[in-house]
């Protein structure tokens, strides 16, 4: 065999594969973030989409005023 299809071969593999890691990752993300989303409560903020920590700051400056 000769050793250039060899390493094209081995690299169209590897590309292969992290392709597939990249798409099970963020299949995985989003069952979690459904996951936790059912879990959490509406008034928790922080590291979530629509629920950032400014929200609560901009909540505190109404309340206190």
């Amino acid at each position: 065999m000769c050793m250039c299809i060899y390493i094209y071969t081995h690299t169209h593999t590897s590309i292969f594969a992290i392709y597939i890691y990249i798409y099970m990752a963020k299949i995985l993300g989003r069952r979690i973030e459904k996951k936790i989303e059912d879990v959490l409560r509406e008034d928790q903020f922080g590291f979530r989409r629509g629920k950032g920590t400014r929200d609560a700051i901009g909540m505190l400056r109404i309340i206190s005023e």
